[in-house]
């Protein structure tokens, strides 16, 4: 069969310029496997193997069917996920978060799984889809119907599959198919790279264990019944918490294994949670193994796991899979606050969460017995990666109206910020008309790059909100140049309301609050403040915006400000002194320390956007 498939690649060759034209190559793909007829005769395929990366390990064990259907199981680290796919509805569950339907590029991404797993490019009659010629000799781009496209490469000696590249996010993901074992007659994967380009993120997939017609397990297919591992005592829900805003982020105090309290902020943005690694060492938590941790910009950090935390959230014990533990310092010092901690998905899905943004509190309702506020907006969401995806019309000031789909995102301190995409597709920079060059976001992946400016309104459901500050993303990485992102609806907008996050019914509510009419509006000074240092009783300029108020008096980045109207800085959390900044016409005398002298200096507030 091997002189067969080299004798069919000679002649490939030989009939370049394409070399890529799918009949042939699918022909000597089909022939390398084993051939047509002994891949149609493959009912399910079961696979068990390691799977490792260079700071964690894991196991995984999964059965792929003919007709697309697959089951999956695994641990990496101390996380325990499953997944099951019945060739159109996929359910995944990681951890102790109650098991969810994927949408989106998860369930996009699955189905392509599905096509190229049970061959359906070479078998007629299985999965819907086609086979495009590639962009080079010995590609071919695998379309499935309602999947995503796939670049694969053949091997050119032996025509099996070599490499096989997708789109994930702004990153293009590429699996390497590095050997190949026999199972009866049929040439499968014995050993799978997949990289993003980074080493910190490729993962070696081993297989240990392949077996064809092995019995699939019909019964885990089905999605599990929604359980939370945790549940409110009947008659005290709602169980209500502390809650400190500061940058709109929301921070409620927890214990971690009986020890703290540790501030996390909680976010709905986030899957599982996240510790700072000098408060972990702090309370004797020690992780193992690396992760590496991405998020809002374009860097990353590197994390270990802490495993089987226990969260003492008010009267609650709540079981968690992994506790990461992270450096958040420079996140912190942006902050003006300890930024201990962030809480995600695993935890937040136990219950019907409240952000009572007026108040301030935090309100935990169990799930079964919850009823909606009176008058509340009921806004339908879909999870992808675990993160609330809401349907919005953007109104552009010239005019358009513009669908997309939305995180809501109570870890992001702005009202909107659309993505690089959307601002590129629907020249969102043109339309809104005066932008502002100016900071904004700050998250793991460090500082985000962003226009300001203002749309004409955001259409929430059955809501609309009028002019708010809006982020024009112009970055390359991170989550807000990813094309499946299209924006994020973050705290400025939310603290307008009471939102409740109801996860067992896919829906988050919104209920007006006294803040709902009030203008939306951004710094008027000029300055991006920060901490010193983790005293957080000092207070630096970080950043100077241009010809703004700020500027124009002599501020530069780096000065650090020591009084304010004659008032020592540290009389007062840098969270003050920016609500102060953000209104028009304030006049504020600042003493500045800068290279070892003081510098004094006088300015007015003006609305810069």
């Amino acid at each position: 069969m091997l002189g067969t498939t080299l004798a069919l690649a000679a002649l490939l060759l030989a009939a370049d310029p394409a070399a890529s034209a799918p009949a042939p190559l699918l022909d000597c793909w089909a022939k390398a496997v084993g051939g047509r007829e002994r891949l149609a005769k493959i009912k399910s395929i079961e696979r068990e193997g390691k799977v490792t990366s260079p700071g964690e390990r894991g196991t995984f064990h999964g059965w792929i069917r003919s007709d697309g259907a697959s089951y999956e199981e695994g641990k990496f680290g101390p996380v325990a996920s499953r997944a099951g796919f019945d060739g159109q509805r996929r359910w995944v569950q990681d951890g102790f978060a109650p098991a969810h339907e994927s949408t989106g590029v998860e369930l996009t991404g699955s189905i392509t799984w599905a096509y190229f797993d049970s061959f359906s490019a070479l078998v007629p009659g299985r999965l819907p889809g086609e086979v495009k010629p590639g962009p080079a000799p010995w590609t071919l781009v695998l379309a499935p119907k309602g999947g995503r496209e796939w670049t694969l490469t053949l091997d050119q000696k032996t025509c099996l599959p070599k490499t096989v590249t997708y789109q994930g996010g702004t990153r293009t993901i590429t699996l390497t198919y590095l050997k190949w074992i026999r199972v009866s007659g049929v040439q499968l994967p014995a050993l799978l790279e997949q990289s993003d380009g980074d080493p910190a993120t490729t993962y070696r997939y081993t297989y240990e264990k392949t077996l064809v017609d092995s019995p699939f397990p019909e019964a885990k297919l089905a999605r599990p019944e929604w359980k939370a591992a945790v549940k409110i005592p009947d008659g005290k829900s709602p169980v209500t918490l502390p809650m400190e805003l500061t940058q709109n982020h929301p921070y409620s105090p927890v214990l971690v294994n009986g020890k703290g309290p540790v501030w996390f902020l909680v976010d709905t943005g986030a899957n599982s949670g996240i510790i700072d690694a000098d408060r972990a060492a702090a309370l004797g938590l020690k992780g193992s193994g690396t992760e590496v941790v991405r998020g809002a910009g374009a860097g990353q950090l590197v994390s270990t796991n802490i495993a089987d935390p226990e969260y003492g959230w008010g009267p609650l014990k709540i079981p968690g899979a992994s506790l990461r533990t992270v450096p958040l310092k420079a996140l912190s010092l942006r902050e003006g606050r300890h930024m201990e901690g962030i809480l995600g998905y695993e935890t937040l899905s136990q219950f019907v969460v409240e952000f009572d943004y007026a108040t301030p509190a935090l309100r935990l309702h169990d799930p079964d017995s919850f009823q909606a506020p009176p008058g509340a907006a009921v806004i339908p969401f879909t999870l992808i990666d675990t993160k609330p995806f809401v349907e919005v019309t953007v109104e552009l000031p010239d005019g358009r109206s513009a669908p997309a789909k939305m995180i809501v995102d109570t870890g992001s301190r702005a009202a909107l910020t659309v993505s690089s995409p959307f601002v590129e597709k629907h020249g969102a920079v043109q339309a809104v008309g005066k932008t502002l060059d100016a900071p904004l976001g700050f998250g793991v992946g460090g500082r985000t790059d962003q226009l300001l400016g203002r749309i004409k309104a955001l259409r929430l459901g059955e809501l609309r909100i009028e002019s708010p500050v809006t982020a024009l993303s112009r970055g390359s990485k991170g989550a807000e140049a990813d094309p499946d992102v299209e924006g994020i609806i973050g705290g400025d907008l939310l603290r307008r309301f009471t939102a409740y996050f109801d996860y067992k019914r896919s829906r988050m509510l919104l209920v007006k609050n006294a803040a709902f009419s009030t203008p939306f509006e951004y710094d008027m000074s000029g300055m991006l403040l920060q901490s010193a240092d983790a005293q957080f009783k000092r207070v630096v300029v970080a950043e100077v915006i241009p010809g703004s108020p700020a500027a124009q008096a002599g501020v530069k980045a780096g000065d650090e400000v020591q009084l304010v109207d004659g008032a020592p800085v540290d009389r007062a959390p840098v969270e003050a002194l920016r609500a102060r900044l953000r209104a028009p016409g304030v006049k504020v005398t600042l003493r500045l320390l800068r290279g070892g002298k003081t510098v004094d200096v006088e300015l007015t507030t003006r609305r810069l956007i």
